[in-house]
């Protein structure tokens, strides 16, 4: 509800000046600034200030037999007195919390918060969110169980609420949902909301910095999904192996050290759970920079390192080299995981390449896309993945490829196939061929 000051003091003064109370009550339902909560009419009362009314509650009057519904309203506009001011206003603020706290008890705490903090009740200044979802069908599996299976499921939801408070300062918050991955039978789980980003946003643009305070993305994968394009598809390789996290909660900055932003950086510390709560005093480093020395080119290096949560230590290094252009992308993505182990064994060694490429097909129309990733050791997370599970036993070989049909500005629908094939592990059988055909859809609002 927003109303300029000019048009709320005509009303209030209006409002004032009534003498019928029936008169009264209509125009203060024109007062924009004040909102009919039930049987109760809320006003900012910092107003009284500014327009020499306080507020204070009266009986609310019988309504006549057989006269029309009408919400009966406990609260009147006055003039403040000239004299006994100062003992006038404490019997009001008085009066006033002794309301509040029935307000309290009555479960609308959030409201007159809301509503007595500012001025003028200002909703979002952005409401935007996107989901993708599929029709799978699991051609082959190196797990049995999960052969001929088929269905449809959203991969993520997001709703995002963006709110700018000053040319500095700005908040974020927003939420993700996903489907049960390959859930069994007899187990129903529904799509339950959590919260994926919460933070507080400062930019200094005379240092050239964003700072994020709260629960926001990693530097991990941001700039190599930028070049990728097809999150909606599958993730990049540290997020698809279960090797990183995109979100944590602590605090970050990153900006650019050059004005023409050919060299930027992001730096975070943060608790290293995730969307998880923290469970020890252990905290998680992250440090991405990144080069773009002519246009389209982007070269990335970035570190972090950590404790697990049963205290042993875990560094990863990436380097990511890509190129974007109006018709076609190309990318190339290494990544190293050391992750200490109990008993003093030996450290486990993960490695992985990434190399893709996306191409226009017809103008704004139609892409391609094409992707290859190479894992040189089992990933021991790999049946815990989701929608797409890994054997844990042998090094793996993926395959990705598909259309992107672009059907109106905000929809696109993407056929695709997921394809892994597995190396002679060296205990064991060699685990058969996952191969997924997938019907994609994406939506964006």
């Amino acid at each position: 509800m927003i109303c300029g000051r000019g048009d709320l003091i005509n009303t209030i003064a209006l409002a004032i000046h009534s003498v019928d109370p029936l008169r009264l009550r209509r125009d203060l339902h024109k007062c924009q600034h004040a909102l009919i909560y039930g049987s109760v009419l809320i006003v900012d009362p910092t107003l009284a200030d500014i327009y020499d009314a306080i507020i204070f509650p009266v009986p609310a009057r019988r309504k006549p037999r057989n006269s029309p519904p009408r919400i009966e309203i406990p609260f009147l506009l006055r003039q403040r007195p000239k004299c006994a001011k100062v003992k006038y206003m404490t019997r009001i603020r008085t009066q006033i919390t002794a309301n509040l706290k029935s307000y309290f008890r009555r479960g609308a705490s959030l409201l007159i918060i809301l509503l007595l903090g500012c001025h003028s009740v200002t909703w979002a200044d952005d409401i935007s969110g996107y989901f993708f979802g599929d029709y799978y069908y699991t051609a082959k599996s190196h797990d049995s169980a999960l052969e001929n299976r088929s269905g449809f499921q959203y991969r993520r939801i997001y709703f995002t609420y963006d709110k700018g408070m000053s040319d500095e300062l700005s908040t974020r918050l927003r939420l993700e949902m996903n489907s049960p991955s390959f859930p069994s039978a007899g187990e129903k789980k529904r799509l339950e909301p959590f919260v994926k980003h919460a933070y507080l946003q400062w930019k200094n643009p005379a240092w050239r910095t964003a700072s994020y305070f709260g629960l926001s993305g990693t530097p991990t994968w941001a700039n190599i999904e930028k070049v990728w394009g097809y999150r909606h598809v599958t993730k990049t390789l540290l997020d698809l192996q279960k090797l990183a996290g995109s979100t944590d909660f602590g605090a970050a900055v990153k900006g650019n050290i050059d004005a023409e932003k050919k060299l930027s950086y992001h730096l975070m510390v943060a608790n290293g759970m995730g969307t998880s709560g923290e469970i020890d005093q252990n905290k998680k480093v992250y440090l991405s920079v990144a080069a773009r020395p002519i246009s389209g080119v982007v070269a990335e290096v970035y570190a972090d390192v950590g404790d697990t949560e049963g205290g042993l230590n875990q560094r990863t290094v990436q380097s990511f080299l890509g190129y974007q252009h109006d018709i076609f992308r190309l990318g190339v993505q290494a990544a190293n995981q050391t992750r200490e182990q109990d008993d003093n064994a030996e450290d486990l060694n993960l490695t992985g390449i990434s190399v893709f490429a996306a191409a226009q097909i017809t103008e704004k129309t139609v892409w391609g896309f094409a992707r290859f990733d190479r894992m040189f050791s089992a990933n021991p997370d790999g049946e815990r993945i989701s929608y797409t599970p890994y054997s844990d036993t042998a090094k793996s070989n993926t395959i990705i490829i598909g259309l992107d049909w672009t059907v109106i500005q905000d929809l696109n629908i993407i056929p695709n196939l997921f394809l892994v094939f597995y190396d002679q592990p060296g205990a064991g059988d060699k685990p058969n061929t996952d191969i997924m055909p997938r019907l994609t859809a994406f939506f964006r609002f």
